[in-house]
C-alpha cells in the first residue's frame, strides 16, 4: 500500500488531487513506521463525469478540479444492452485511472 510520503516524493504535494485521493482511499492519515497516530479523514468533494457511448455508459469520479489526463479517476463502465453489467477500470474501485483513456481501459 502506498503511503503519503510516496505521493509527496512524486512532487504532487499534499494538496494535490493525487494526495487528496490517497487520503480518501486510505480513509486515514498517519504513518505506522514512525508511530504517528492515524486519524479519520473527511471525504473530498468529487467531480462526476458521465459519457453515454451507446452500448456503454462511463461514469468517472475524482476530486473537484482534477485534470482528465491524470490517473486520479475512479471509472466504472455500465453495459446498457440486455443484461446490465457494471465493471470498474483496471478491475478496481480505486482512483487510479485516466478519464481520457476510459474507452481503451480494461474492465472487470
Amino acid at each position: 500500500m502506498a503511503n503519503l510520503n510516496t505521493v509527496d516524493a512524486m512532487g504532487s504535494g499534499i494538496n494535490s488531487p493525487e494526495a487528496l485521493m490517497m487520503y480518501e482511499q486510505l480513509g486515514r492519515v498517519g504513518n505506522s513506521t514512525t508511530g504517528e497516530a492515524y486519524q479519520r479523514t473527511q471525504k473530498a468533494n468529487e467531480t462526476v463525469r458521465v459519457d453515454d457511448a451507446g452500448t456503454y455508459v462511463y461514469v468517472g469520479y475524482a476530486v473537484v478540479g482534477s485534470p482528465t489526463s491524470t490517473a486520479v479517476w475512479k471509472i466504472k463502465r455500465i453495459k446498457t444492452t440486455n443484461v446490465v453489467e457494471v465493471l470498474y477500470a483496471v478491475g478496481t474501485a480505486f482512483y487510479n485511472s485516466i478519464w481520457n483513456n476510459r474507452a481503451s481501459l480494461s474492465y472487470s
